[in-house]
């Protein structure tokens, strides 16, 4: 299990980030446990996604 912030949570879901996005979709895929978060980062990347 991986704990995510919210700066590698956006960057995995806006193809705007760029490099960051393409990074972590990489990362992303190369991983083999599920991620976790918290409610208050889930909450910061909603909003910043808005």
């Amino acid at each position: 299990m991986i704990l995510v912030d919210t700066g590698p949570l956006i960057a995995l879901i806006d193809k705007g980030q760029g490099e960051a996005h393409v990074k972590c979709v990489q990362t992303y895929k190369a991983l083999t446990g599920s991620l976790l978060t918290t409610w208050p980062c889930f909450t910061e990347a909603m909003y910043f996604l808005s």
